[in-house]
């Protein structure tokens, strides 16, 4: 299957049962593009290195022209001087016990917390950690990057809200959906350096405490879902505490594919940060310059794996440096595209109490104009 990434093509082909499960996540971004810019390609088992040089380093293997990585689930190979970008990937290797004695661990975890099967875990596996690192690598090549936000439009404007995990983000896009905004974004996408923002074509993490952050996301997701979800999820609500019930769920499952934006001009960037002891809402305003860092760094620490890859490809010394920029390239880079993206954008910082929600941040947008 093909699939669009901001401006990227992206094939995913192979093996059948785990192409399926990708293809059933990511159903709502199909294309019809033939040509592709990055190919992951699962396959039974990697090539064999057998006569060729290469250095180990913990799970690392590098060689002259490409890099292999072993996952705890996943073994996965890239050949980063190859055009489309290619990645083959393999189920790393298990015992007969470790396999049985995991299937069942992740059958009952994934039921009573995702209410799904196994399945979904091989799936958010491989997205969360070779998709992501691997795909942050093709989008540099192309003047982009992923951006740990989400983001609305209207009228061809978009507004980004970056934040730290479990900020608030998901929540006021939530509430802006409400009054007839657009979903660009919950959780990542993706930035070009002429200022424009992609959606990202990931399901959204929907957990229990969003019903109590204001908006109706909850709500939507619920009403679109199937009546065994809404039984499992309202039983479930009553023994799960609020971060250890949680969905994923495409967008188009939750607000409808008529309300799904796939990009806009970035006309301004609200930053999100909460602040123990404060008892205000404050808002500051912040060059891009300053915002790209910030959000530079938070983008290397979501994304797993990838400070690891950069690293690790250029501590083997000789040919490195022509598989995997080095951490500081990478970071600069990324920094880079955010302050170009940024350049016509208002920017601001927004400190939030511990307390609030996204009611009460809507209000205060709203209040102070930004929105």
């Amino acid at each position: 299957m093909n699939f669009s990434v901001g401006h990227l093509v992206c094939t995913v082909c192979g093996e059948p049962s785990m192409v399926t499960s990708f293809e059933n996540a990511l159903s709502f971004a199909r294309c019809d593009e033939q040509t592709s810019d990055i190919v992951f390609e699962f396959a039974g088992r990697l090539p064999c290195w057998v006569g060729r040089e290469f250095v180990s380093i913990d799970n690392f293997d590098i060689a002259s022209d490409r890099i292999r990585v072993a996952d705890r689930v996943f073994v996965y190979e890239a050949a980063p001087m190859e055009k489309p970008f290619h990645i083959m990937v393999t189920p790393a290797r298990e015992g007969t016990f470790h396999r049985m004695y995991n299937t069942i661990r992740r059958t009952w975890r994934y039921f009573h917390v995702h209410g799904r099967t196994p399945a979904i875990y091989y799936v958010r596996r491989f997205v969360y950690y070779v998709y992501m690192p691997m795909m942050q690598l093709a989008l540099l090549r192309r003047g982009a990057t992923l951006a740990h936000c989400s983001a609305i439009e209207k009228n061809g404007r978009a507004i980004l809200f970056p934040a730290w995990g479990g900020v608030g983000k998901t929540s006021i896009m939530s509430r802006y959906m409400d009054e007839g905004w657009r979903f660009i974004s919950d959780d990542s996408c993706i930035i070009r350096d002429d200022g424009t923002a992609f959606m990202h074509p990931l399901p959204m993490h929907i957990y229990k405490y969003h019903e109590k952050q204001g908006g109706q996301l909850v709500a939507r997701m619920l009403e679109n879902g199937r009546l065994t979800d809404r039984i499992l999820w309202r039983g479930l609500s009553l023994l799960k505490k609020p971060d250890a019930l949680v969905r994923w769920v495409g967008p188009d499952k939750v607000f409808g594919r008529d309300l799904l934006c796939e990009s806009g001009a970035i006309g301004k960037v609200i930053h999100l940060h909460r602040v123990k002891g404060l008892a205000n809402f404050r808002v500051e305003t912040i060059k891009p310059v300053d915002l790209a860092k910030v959000m530079a760094s938070t983008i290397m620490d979501e994304i797993n794996g990838l400070a690891d890859i950069a690293i690790a490809a250029n501590s083997a010394c000789a040919p490195a440096s022509s598989i995997i920029p080095d951490i500081s390239q990478v970071y600069g880079e990324i920094a880079d595209i955010y302050s170009k993206a940024f350049s016509s954008a208002s920017c601001y910082m927004v400190s939030l109490p511990p307390s609030s929600n996204a009611d009460d941040l809507y209000t205060f947008l709203a209040e102070k104009k930004l929105v």
